[in-house]
């Protein structure tokens, strides 16, 4: 597995831009792109990446009730899913990344009905 060190100089990049208005620390220019490289960094280092985490804990906490159901599933399973799905969807990565990671939610954690 090879790691692409430049991707993290861009990360810190984006760790040191203004708070946003909707995220404490992160930028409001954030898109499905970033949001993809810090999460592929933080699954290829196996470390806590701060930008991945805060992104995915800020649209689980913040989601619509029945927009999508990961309340049974770990942290790094979520974010696996994510970058998955963001692989097969490069139509979207100019997204806005935590609206990019709310849809890669929507399909890849559907609420079922009882």
């Amino acid at each position: 597995m090879r790691l692409r060190l430049p991707k993290i100089g861009i990360l810190l990049l984006f760790l040191s831009t203004p708070v946003s208005a909707g995220i404490k620390g992160v930028s409001d220019d954030l898109t499905c792109s970033d949001l993809l490289s810090a999460c592929r960094a933080k699954i290829e280092m196996f470390s806590g990446h701060p930008l991945c985490d805060t992104v995915t804990k800020y649209v689980t906490d913040n989601q619509d009730a029945g927009t999508f159901c990961v309340h049974s599933f770990p942290l790094n399973d979520m974010q696996a899913a994510f970058i998955q799905w963001a692989i097969n969807h490069p139509e979207e990565m100019k997204t806005n990344g935590p609206d990019c990671m709310t849809l890669a939610f929507k399909e890849s954690f559907p609420c079922r009905e009882h």
